[in-house]
């Protein structure tokens, strides 16, 4: 049987054969793949400190953005399940997918915390 890698142990492998080299990049910054992999990890603790564990959910409501990217590389070295709800969506709509996701975290961008209120 194969070893298949997730999405955590693939950034893992790559942070080690691509240490200098560019990951991730917005119109004002950028990360290698060590750097995000740094972050990474330092975000997956974090969920194990909140008290998530394997199989529990978050919700997601973030702009396309480095830390959504993050968001995602974290929960695969964790195994939580991301549900993501799109940052158009009006506030009916992302307040209904947020209560029945069963999310035992939300990360919001500061942008749409009051829509969370």
């Amino acid at each position: 049987m194969a070893d298949w890698l997730n999405l955590g142990e693939i950034l893992r492998v790559n942070a080690g054969k691509y240490q200098g080299k560019m990951c991730l990049k917005e119109a004002n910054r950028s990360f290698t793949f060590e750097e995000i992999n740094s972050r990474v990890n330092r975000l997956a603790q974090g969920f194990l400190e909140l008290g998530l564990k394997k199989g529990d959910r978050v919700a997601v409501f973030l702009e396309n953005s480095i830390e959504i990217c993050e968001v995602y590389f974290a929960a695969a070295k964790t195994g939580i399940v991301v549900a993501p709800i799109n940052f158009r969506l009006d506030s009916k709509t992302a307040c209904y997918i947020s209560n029945n996701s069963d999310a035992k975290a939300l990360f919001v961008h500061d942008e749409w915390a009051p829509m969370v209120d």
